[in-house]
């Protein structure tokens, strides 16, 4: 497999990081993952506006080469022979002697790599389970997708303890803010709930879901989700860029609703894989 790596494409096991790059030292950067199909970026332009926010944010300087990015990324669906995969964008403020102070940094490093992936349809979703775990978000990180990704791993572990599949993480009021790896959405008395900006990461296929669901006719909210609110749920469901929809059938040893997918969720996956199938690229 290629990889591109500061401008070159590189067999992947020859890419090589230095040891002090930040990255690797401080978890001083970016990252984004995206979904690639039939040589087309699944909602391009979100993706870099959201890493350009996270840049400007961190302090990071405009970096030339991401205007050829996603050409970079079909060049390597070509050399990797990828039909339908998952593409990842790296970015670190690059290397530094030893110390916190982002002063004397040299060239930032600038990564992107693409797997192949087989992507479930709306008939293939399966229902999973999850936990509110204690591991708390930190303002204003969560709104940016940084290397820093340790409340998200140990909310993972936290998940892989109880048996299930998911864990969500909290803010210091304790209302449920995103899971791990994705945001939440609740349907509760007809309507759709999601914990608004400030409280989870502003996910790409977050915005597509309030967008379909608005014109479809349903009542959405961005606000906080309270664990009675969750409890009380009809349906849950989590988004991201890769998996798409995921339902969630059970939560914290509970069943969600009937403990089945239910109609909202299963209507929503359908219109988004609508979406996606007439150009959401």
């Amino acid at each position: 497999m290629d990889v591109y790596l500061n401008g070159e494409f590189v067999e992947e096991s020859r890419a090589a990081i230095a040891p002090t790059d930040r990255g690797f030292q401080f978890g001083d950067g970016l990252f984004e993952t995206m979904r690639v199909s039939g040589g087309k970026i699944l909602q391009w332009e979100a993706h870099r506006e959201r890493m350009q926010a996270g840049m400007a944010f961190l302090g990071m300087p405009p970096l030339p080469e991401m205007a050829r990015t996603a050409e970079v990324i079909l060049e390597l669906q070509q050399r990797n022979g990828v039909v339908d995969g998952i593409a990842r964008i790296v970015l670190t403020r690059g290397r530094s002697e030893f110390g916190l102070s982002p002063s004397a940094v040299q060239d930032p490093t600038w990564l992107i790599t693409l797997r192949s992936h087989v992507f479930p349809r709306t008939d293939d979703m399966q229902g999973i389970r999850a936990v509110v775990t204690r591991i708390p978000i930190y303002p204003p990180l969560v709104g940016f997708k940084t290397l820093n990704y340790l409340p998200g791993i140990l909310a993972r572990r936290c998940a892989e303890t109880a048996g299930v599949e998911e864990g969500f993480l909290v803010d210091a009021a304790h209302h449920v803010c995103e899971a791990s790896s994705g945001n939440i959405f609740a349907v509760a008395r007809d309507r759709l709930i999601t914990p608004g900006p400030g409280q989870a990461l502003p996910g790409v296929t977050r915005r597509v879901i309030l967008q379909i669901a608005e014109r479809g006719g349903w009542e959405t909210v961005e606000g906080s989700l309270s664990r009675e609110t969750l409890r009380d749920a009809e349906e849950i469901f989590l988004t991201s860029s890769i998996a798409g929809i995921r339902p969630v059938i059970g939560l914290d040893g509970n069943e969600v609703g009937t403990g089945k997918i239910g109609p909202v969720t299963r209507q929503l996956a359908r219109e988004y894989q609508h979406f996606v199938e007439q150009g959401g690229f």
